[in-house]
C-alpha cells in the first residue's frame, strides 16, 4: 500500500475528528446569559415574590407594569417578558423616555445611565405603589427599595432596603430575602 496515501487519509481523518469535536463542543456549551438578561429575570421574579398593596391595581386583570428608565444593551429580552404572566396577571414592559412617565409603574428599574440628581428626584416623586430598583452603587442603602450589584465573580446580586419597602407597604417573601446579599433594616441607612 502507498505510504503517502495512508498518511493523507489519517491526517484527513484527524482533521475531520477535530472539526466534529469543535462542532459538538460549540453546541454543548450553553449560552451564558448577559448581566441584563439576569436582571430582567430578577424583575420578573420580583412580581412573584413581592406582594403589592391592595390599591396598586385597578382590577384583577391589570398587568404588572415594569418600566425601564435609562439605557440597556438590548430590549429584546425585556420584550420577551410581555409573553409571561405572574400571579395571574399579564406583564407590561415600558421603556420610558423621561421621568414624567413613572406614575403607572409597579416596578421602576433605573439603570446606571440615569444621572444621580435625576435618579434621586424620580425616587422622591415615585408613587407609593412603585417599587424602585437601581443598579447604581449604594442604591438600596441610600435611594430605593432594591439594588442590583455585581459580586467579585461578576454575578448579579440584590440588596434590599426592607425598611423602605415596608414603609411603602410592600410585603417581601422570605425566599427573596434569603437570596439578598444585604438587607437594610430601620437604622441601617
Amino acid at each position: 500500500m502507498n505510504y503517502g496515501l495512508l498518511q493523507k487519509r489519517k491526517t484527513g481523518q484527524k482533521a475531520l475528528m477535530a472539526l466534529l469535536c469543535l462542532m459538538v463542543c460549540s453546541y454543548a456549551t450553553p449560552k451564558v446569559p448577559s448581566e441584563y438578561d439576569v436582571k430582567l429575570v430578577y424583575l420578573y421574579n420580583f412580581t412573584r415574590f413581592i406582594q403589592w398593596p391592595n390599591d396598586a391595581f385597578s382590577d384583577s386583570e391589570s398587568p404588572y407594569a415594569i418600566c425601564v428608565l435609562g439605557d440597556i444593551p438590548s430590549k429584546d429580552s425585556a420584550l420577551l417578558l410581555q409573553k409571561k404572566r405572574s400571579r395571574n396577571r399579564p406583564i407590561s414592559i415600558q421603556f420610558l423616555e423621561s421621568n414624567n412617565e413613572t406614575d403607572n409603574c409597579h416596578i421602576l428599574f433605573i439603570t446606571k445611565s440615569v444621572e444621580f440628581t435625576t435618579m434621586n428626584s424620580i425616587i422622591r416623586e415615585a408613587s407609593e405603589n412603585t417599587l424602585t430598583i437601581g443598579e447604581s452603587p449604594g442604591f438600596a442603602k441610600h435611594s430605593g427599595e432594591i439594588g442590583f450589584m455585581l459580586d467579585n465573580r461578576n454575578r448579579v446580586r440584590v440588596e434590599i432596603n426592607l425598611h423602605r419597602a415596608q414603609q411603602k407597604k410592600f410585603d417581601i417573601r422570605a425566599k427573596l430575602l434569603e437570596i439578598a446579599r444585604k438587607i437594610y433594616r430601620e437604622g441601617d441607612t
